[in-house]
């Protein structure tokens, strides 16, 4: 009878360690929690309005050069070592 006391009691000190191991990594907790990423995500994740205010709006600069993307794609060792 004590035998099995005892068996009982160190499977409930392994799950206790297990459990703790397994809930204290947010990586593992998170997982637990949200699972995988689905289309519902917006629903679990909190969100917040981004407001700009400056009346400047950024635009990237426009190159002079006319670039070749047949170009770049066939040779892209020497487009890279070239710029």
């Amino acid at each position: 009878m004590q035998a099995i006391k005892t068996n009982i009691l160190n499977i409930k000190k392994s799950f206790f360690i297990i459990l703790i191991f397994f809930l204290s990594s947010c990586k593992v907790g998170r997982f637990v929690v949200y699972n995988f990423a689905d289309i519902k995500d917006y629903k679990k994740f909190p969100n917040r309005v981004i407001e700009n205010k400056s009346d400047t709006v950024f635009n990237f600069s426009k190159t002079i050069e006319n670039i070749d993307l047949n170009h770049i794609r066939n040779n892209f060792d020497d487009y890279l070592t070239k710029n």
